[in-house]
């Protein structure tokens, strides 16, 4: 190597060391109020509940009460509809986004049925 190259290793060493860390926000926070709607569940309705990340680090609508098949919680990436409650409304959620946040073995659905 020559001394160039490691001057220019050098000043982007340090330059990646001063540089403030900064880590990325979750597109939606833990905690968020969530409904989901999906027939697997057993109803036609919407069923309400709050976004948090399960054992496995997948996020999960945790649903307020049990579904009529039993299910207590959904899995964002796995879920036909997924609004979440935003100044005063229910808007669509962005669930591209969470599942992009996600780690790769959680974006093909599920719950704990």
């Amino acid at each position: 190597m020559n001394v160039l190259s490691c001057k220019l290793i050098s000043v982007l060493l340090a330059a990646l060391l001063a540089a403030p860390l900064s880590w990325a926000t979750p597109p939606v926070p833990e905690g968020t109020r969530m409904r989901v709607m999906d027939a697997g569940l057993g109803t036609r309705d919407w069923l309400e509940g709050r976004l948090k990340a399960g054992a496995d680090s997948c996020m999960m609508v945790f649903l307020d009460r049990p579904s009529a098949s039993g299910h207590t919680a959904v899995s964002v990436a796995g879920a036909r509809q997924v609004q979440m409650f935003q100044s005063g409304q229910w808007v669509p959620a962005p669930v591209g986004a969470i599942n992009a946040a996600q780690p790769r073995e959680c974006r093909g659905g599920g719950d704990n049925g």
